[in-house]
């Protein structure tokens, strides 16, 4: 009695259009905006791990315990050759860094901005600026052109300067005196953050080491992993890594910090992605519930006289609650098919991203790119559609029992 049963299930379907079209089209849209939702989270939650990670943070710093508090050079500590042979050693990317406050002043203004004296080619591996301009970089590190500066397109503006000009950069000397140097704008760049075109100029490592007399002395080095980190390692509380381990006995006076403690609301954010979801799925399926249930009510009481002859022409109740349970699968799987579908062709159609440039201050405010794409995580929708289906199965389940019980079907054929 299985496959009739089943095929029963089926063409009833498509006996009523309207009433299972209603039903299809709740359980379309309740689940499309769950798995639409879980790919806006993902990309969402994989837009700020990139900018934590590659807007000059990297995985982990190592710096002196006072520079979070007070970044300047005074928290400045030397590389040894030693130091460098174990970064290198270690297979992970690295690059040291002079992490310094400043002032620029042009012809017209003069602005306060955070100076980073940097290496582009160990960058490349490490953060936007290595990889942000692909002519003007090349002689960058030249020691024949020492004296050259990247500034962000939106701080050129803001001080009314071009590509090709000086700007004369200030800064505290190691010995506690105002020191400055005359720099020519080699290249500007852009950023999706404003912020940081605002307030962000770099400068080559070995020019500012030779200018502030600090030789082979850093005060920030970065460290990456090359295997790229994924959400669900992300979202762990630590990383063991056998290089960092090393590292530590290398760097004893310094400490090495993670991007988990560097940037706590972007760690912060993507943990709490898992519970949003959560909320998000218990939404929709509390709305989808409702509209289900009152039109699964109404079906039922609409067919009340075709179970009953049902009943009279020999099927169990058991059996009928199986052909109505069957009848609500088989919706629940379709608007399921039609949902993965949808949302497999919006992710390509949206291939090139979701352009959020009008939100630009907002994007970054969050911690995110202004460019979204979206993405698949075929376990995350298996596991919510699976778990959609079950509930709403259940929940269905009881007005189905309460319609073709017994003493029900029994009332019904005296009344016939």
């Amino acid at each position: 009695m299985k496959w009739p049963i089943l095929l029963f299930a089926w063409r009833n379907l498509w006996r009523y259009p309207k009433r299972s079209g209603i039903l299809l089209s709740v359980s379309f849209l309740g689940l499309t905006a769950i798995l639409f939702f879980n790919s806006l989270m993902l990309s969402w939650a994989n837009a700020m791990l990139d900018n934590a990670l590659n807007n000059l943070g990297a995985e982990w710093q190592i710096q002196t315990t006072d520079f979070t508090q007070n970044p300047d050079l005074q928290q400045r500590f030397i590389l040894s050759k030693t130091q460098q042979i174990a970064l290198q050693e270690s297979t992970l990317f690295w690059a040291g860094r002079l992490n310094l406050p400043a002032i620029v002043k042009s012809e017209y203004e003069s602005l306060g901005v955070n100076l980073l004296a940097v290496d582009l080619q160990q960058e490349a591996t490490l953060s936007f600026i290595g990889n942000a301009l692909q002519d003007p970089i090349k002689h960058f590190n030249d020691p024949q052109k020492p004296y050259q500066i990247i500034v962000g397109q939106a701080l050129l503006e803001r001080i009314n300067s071009a590509v090709g000009r000086k700007l004369v950069v200030l800064t505290q000397g190691k010995d506690g005196k105002l020191a400055e140097i005359g720099l020519r704008i080699s290249a500007s760049f852009r950023h999706s953050d404003p912020n940081i075109e605002k307030t962000m100029v770099f400068m080559p490592l070995s020019t500012a080491q030779k200018w502030l007399a600090v030789d082979n002395q850093v005060n920030q080095i970065a460290l990456k992993n090359p295997k790229k980190l994924s959400l669900s390692h992300a979202k762990l509380g630590e990383d063991f890594i056998p290089q960092i381990e090393t590292l530590k006995s290398q760097f004893s006076e310094q400490k090495i910090i993670s991007w988990r403690d560097l940037q706590p609301y972007a760690f912060a954010s993507i943990s709490m992605m898992d519970s949003f979801n959560w909320v998000w799925l218990a939404m929709i399926g509390v709305l989808m519930l409702f509209a289900l249930l009152n039109t699964l009510y109404m079906s039922l009481y609409e067919r009340r006289t075709e179970l009953q002859r049902l009943f009279i022409l020999g099927l169990k109740p058991s059996q009928l609650r199986r052909l109505l349970l069957l009848e609500l699968l088989a919706i629940l799987l379709l608007s399921a098919l039609f949902s993965w579908g949808f949302m497999f062709a919006l992710v390509s159609l949206l291939s090139n991203g979701i352009n959020l440039s009008f939100l630009a201050e907002g994007t970054a405010w969050i911690g995110i790119s202004h460019q979204l794409f979206l993405g698949y995580d075929y376990g995350l929708w298996l596991n919510n559609t699976g778990q959609l289906i079950v509930a709403l199965s259940l929940f269905a389940a009881l007005p189905i029992w309460r319609a073709t019980r017994f003493k029900n079907l029994q009332q019904s054929n005296q009344r016939i």
